[in-house]
């Protein structure tokens, strides 16, 4: 007889799932345990038991010599570990390729993911959500967008201007203004879990996060205020339900293009996104003229934008790179175009990228060197730069407290070894 894994449960359940919008597998744990669910009793178990009834059904095609002990007992298991400390399966599915990363903007908005949004009022944050929005349209996506900032009439406005027509709008968009978002209890996760379920991987803009958190009764300031709005709102109750979500947040004061963390409040911020942005006005657009946007990545914790092998160009400011937007068409519309970084940026970051290189080989090599040593230990790690240019660039390195490395005069040459990074090292470099 063939043994029924709790993969295979899993799956049968994700299986009949499908086929039912009003409920998840949350909902059907907590029915299992006569658990509180957003729809009525009676609703909640027809849902609940035609679940079940297609997830048995799919097990019986799959395992046809198994028996119904086999089958409910494995339903049963699965059901249950949701009220498990921890779960004995992990290494099902080892040897199965890593799922691909697929995007709602290429190389921008990945699926599935948080993204977190900061710059300062009037960095087109907003311009990239509707952007985002109009992409994931354009391929049938459903976009949620929860409204604490603008109103409907300046959102309308908004839409209007990134190219969404009024037939995508009434099909494709789900607005909120003011969203009913009161507390982080398991009721509002669940209700919220329900809808986002619905409309099948939708992307949700939050706008904006200084505004949702205070609405329900969470400081911005406070890491473990800001941590429960995330894990519970963000977390469980839309990326947990298939959906992307796109965060608008404004920046601390004082930040730079060179600050490790821009977003204002709270440090956890940085840490519950999995992918972060600083959104600076190159060229201020207005309705005569084009805008450009630089966009630097501050985070990517899964690798998801792939690098600086795809669309993401070195910068100055950040190892995971940055891209350049350019924005409105000079006629009052706003769309978002792709562009080349200009050459004074990719200089910048060329150079920026030549520093880091020599920071990181003498960090682990952990030796010191002359220049002629140093020149021939670089050139042998791959690194490409002019012998001109080495010379004067760790000069400058050692007068720039920035670096950390260390340069000193011995008889008539100079001597380069790694040096702990000083405190006006910035973190955004990641030395």
């Amino acid at each position: 007889m063939s043994e029924i894994t709790p993969t295979a449960a899993r799956d049968a359940l994700a299986v009949a799932l499908e086929q039912e919008a009003r409920i998840g597998l949350a909902d059907v744990r907590a029915w299992r345990r006569r658990g509180p669910a957003p729809l009525s009793a009676a609703e909640r178990d027809r849902a609940c038991t035609q679940a079940i009834m297609r997830a048995e059904r799919e097990l019986r095609q799959r395992f046809p010599d198994a028996d119904d002990d086999a089958i409910l007992g494995s339903l049963e298991a699965e059901l249950a570990r949701g009220e498990a400390f921890f779960d004995d399966d992990f290494a099902d599915g080892w040897d199965e390729p890593d799922p691909k990363f697929t995007f709602v903007v290429d190389g921008l908005i990945a699926d599935g993911m948080i993204h977190w949004a900061s710059g300062k009022h009037g960095s087109l944050k907003s311009t990239i959500g509707t952007f985002a929005a109009f992409e994931a349209i354009k391929v049938g996506r459903h976009v949620v967008w929860l409204d604490w900032e603008v109103g409907r009439a300046q959102a309308r406005r908004r839409f209007k201007a990134a190219g969404i027509t009024e037939a995508m709008a009434r099909e494709f968009v789900r607005y909120r203004y003011l969203p009913p978002i009161s507390d982080t209890s398991s009721a509002t996760v669940e209700r919220l879990r329900a809808e986002v379920a619905q409309l099948d991987r939708p992307l949700v803009v939050i706008d904006s996060m200084s505004k949702a958190l205070a609405g329900t009764g969470c400081d911005e300031n406070s890491n473990s205020d800001v941590s429960r709005f995330t894990d519970a709102i963000l977390q469980r109750g839309m990326k947990g339900a298939g959906a992307t979500v796109y965060v608008i947040d404004h920046e601390g004061r004082n930040q730079t293009k060179s600050s490790d963390y821009v977003a204002r409040g709270a440090s956890t911020k940085d840490a519950d996104a999995d992918i972060t942005y600083r959104f600076f006005v190159e060229e201020e657009p207005d309705r005569q003229t084009v805008g450009k946007l630089r966009i630097i990545c501050q985070k990517d914790r899964e690798d998801a934008l792939g690098g600086l092998t795809r669309q993401w160009a070195r910068s100055k400011y950040s190892r995971r790179g940055e891209r350049w937007f350019e924005v409105g068409d000079g006629r009052g519309g706003l769309p978002v175009k792709p562009i080349e970084q200009p050459s004074d940026a990719r200089r910048d970051g060329e150079e920026a990228a030549f520093k880091l290189a020599i920071v990181d080989f003498l960090r682990e090599s952990g030796e010191e060197f002359s220049m002629r040593a140093l020149k021939d230990e670089l050139r042998g790690a791959g690194v490409e730069f002019r012998n001109d240019d080495l010379g004067p660039t760790v000069r400058a390195m050692g007068r720039d407290s920035f670096y950390p490395i260390s340069v000193r005069t011995e008889g008539q040459s100079l001597r380069i070894r790694y040096e702990e990074a000083t405190a006006d090292a910035a973190g955004a470099l990641s030395f």
